[in-house]
């Protein structure tokens, strides 16, 4: 399966069937620092998502169905987002985990009930798209070991489910 389709749709649990998919089509994810849970600020903080790479203008799309409870148009700008610029969105998946989609330009608002694959945002000039899955709505902070965090490679093929309250290995 190449990566710019990777696309789940497997039960994860009993009665439990979510699909999902990277929130950017032909990108690949960036390695080294940008990498998941590569250290950064040499070691002051840790990387908790994944970077993947695209054209500024290219849209972002919503990784599974779900709810956008966040839009940031200026996120360096708001207080506990430094640093995710310029913009945000986060979407509480079905499948109960948040996704923090950054450096983009948003298109969507708070409240729109999404479809996997709906257009959400554009990719900045940053020319990636930061994404993390979590299973809590804030983002991380200083030397946080990023205890609600899940590689979103790995949630995409569903082999994250539940987070039991430490970061998953």
């Amino acid at each position: 399966m190449e990566l710019d389709n990777l696309y789940s749709d497997r039960a994860h649990g009993p009665g439990d069937r979510v699909s999902r998919a990277l929130p950017v089509r032909g990108g690949a994810p960036v390695t080294g620092r940008r990498a998941w849970l590569a250290e950064r600020s040499d070691g002051a903080r840790w990387h908790a998502g994944i970077d993947l790479t695209g054209r500024p203008g290219s849209p972002v799309f919503a990784p599974e169905n779900g709810v956008v409870d966040l839009v940031l148009e200026d996120a360096n700008a708001t207080p506990g987002w430094r640093g995710y610029g310029p913009g945000v969105v986060r979407v509480r998946g079905a499948s109960g985990a948040w996704h923090v989609l950054a450096h983009i330009v948003p298109r969507a608002r708070v409240g729109d009930v999404v479809q996997l694959g709906a257009q959400l945002a554009e990719q900045s000039a940053s020319r990636h798209v930061h994404w993390e899955v979590r299973a809590a709505p804030q983002p991380t902070q200083g030397r946080a070991v990023v205890e609600d965090c899940a590689d979103p490679l790995a949630w995409v093929e569903g082999r994250i489910v539940r987070w039991p309250g430490t970061c998953p290995p």
